[in-house]
């Protein structure tokens, strides 16, 4: 009885060890199956098609693509306008004389920029005699009264800061007294505020070898009918009256300075100054494909792998085309990226551009079927 049962053990342990070598070899990787069993007919098909390298080189290092750069101004604002400033320069205040004293009253007033009408505004209240009114020690005007009398001051001969002299008359007889009780005197001034120009400079980092063209757009508020005139390195390049949306071709140095004057009032919020850069002559690579590889390709039996290493785990940004056309805007932090290109290959000739976004340093790149 335990012969027999001796015997069943062993049968299920060989019908376990059956049941684990056919569930191997069908979950095993066809590699794996074909080192067992290499007559098996799928893995003497797989024998046929080895790995095969079409294009192997070692580009090196390439400088990134520069296509454009901008550099923005600060805003311009010109203007000539007429401004009233009123301001008060005495506040009650006595004036007297007799034969025997004096005591006129002094102050000081400035003139803004360019003056064009200048009035002093005198609030009497009581009064006898006759008032003199000094500016810069030249008499102006003798007043008379009481109530608010103008005095108008001729602006020639004014300067940055004035003196203004208050005196009043001599009585006649020596026991009178002559007096002026002001209240106040407030200055009133008419005049120009201007700004006709404005300089702003762009000091070109880039290499100027390598520029195509250079645009100058600004978008202007015309609050005049006064002409816009810039000029660049001290030659003009625009004369007009300018509103709205501006923009034209300038020749530009390592060094440039732009003007902005006018004798009218303008406002621009923004000027940019547009680089465009030439495109550089990025090296092709060409590969030849045998119509047989082509033939495998279109059927899905093998890939066409391109693989690129680098130099470094710094981020990498790149363009990538076969055959002329952009296939994909590359960014990899990797030292190593690949991609399959089976699809994207034709028969006889091809070819491989990269046009780095930021600098590379590409080791090594291979094209391998697979």
């Amino acid at each position: 009885m335990e012969e027999k049962r001796g015997q069943t053990e062993v049968v299920a342990v060989i019908i376990g060890i059956a049941i684990l070598s056919t569930l191997y070899l069908i979950l095993v990787p066809l590699s794996e199956k074909c080192k067992i069993f290499p007559d098996m007919p799928e893995c003497k098909a797989v024998a046929e098609i080895q790995k095969e390298t079409i294009l192997e080189v070692k580009p090196g290092i390439f400088e990134a693509q520069l296509e454009h750069a901008s550099y923005f101004f600060k805003p311009v604002e010109l203007f000539t306008r007429r401004e009233i400033d009123i301001s008060t320069l005495l506040e009650n205040v006595r004036v007297e004389k007799s034969l025997f004293m004096n005591k006129p009253q002094l102050g000081i007033f400035k003139v803004y920029g360019k003056g064009e009408e200048i009035k002093l505004l005198i609030y009497i209240g009581n009064a006898r005699g006759s008032l003199k009114v000094k500016v810069n020690d030249k008499q102006v005007d003798i007043i008379k009264g009481t109530g608010i009398k103008v005095v108008n001051i001729p602006v020639q001969g004014l300067s940055g800061v004035n003196s203004l002299v208050l005196e009043s008359s001599t009585p006649l007889l020596p026991w009178q007294k002559n007096f002026y009780d002001i209240d106040k005197i407030d200055i009133k001034e008419t005049y120009s505020v201007f700004k006709i120009s404005q300089t702003e400079t762009a000091d070109i980092e880039e290499n100027l070898s390598e520029l195509d063209s250079a645009k100058f757009t600004f978008s202007a508020e015309c609050l005049t009918n006064e002409n816009l005139v810039i000029s660049l390195n001290n030659a003009k390049i625009y004369d007009d009256k300018a509103c709205g949306l501006v923009s034209f071709k300038v020749n530009v140095g390592k060094n440039n300075t732009f003007v902005f004057s006018s004798k009218g009032s303008y406002y621009i919020p923004e000027g940019v100054l547009d680089l465009k850069f030439k495109l550089k002559d990025y090296p092709s690579y060409y590969f030849d494909l045998s119509d047989e590889n082509f033939d495998l390709l279109q059927a899905g039996k093998r890939i066409a792998m391109l693989d690129l290493q680098f130099d470094s785990t710094q981020s990498k940004k790149f363009d990538l085309y076969v055959n002329g056309y952009l296939v994909t805007r590359a960014e990899t932090n990797s030292i190593e990226w690949q991609t399959n290109l089976r699809q994207l290959l034709r028969q006889s000739q091809n070819s491989i551009r990269i046009v780095p976004r930021t600098n590379l340093n590409i080791l090594n790149m291979k094209l391998e079927l697979g």
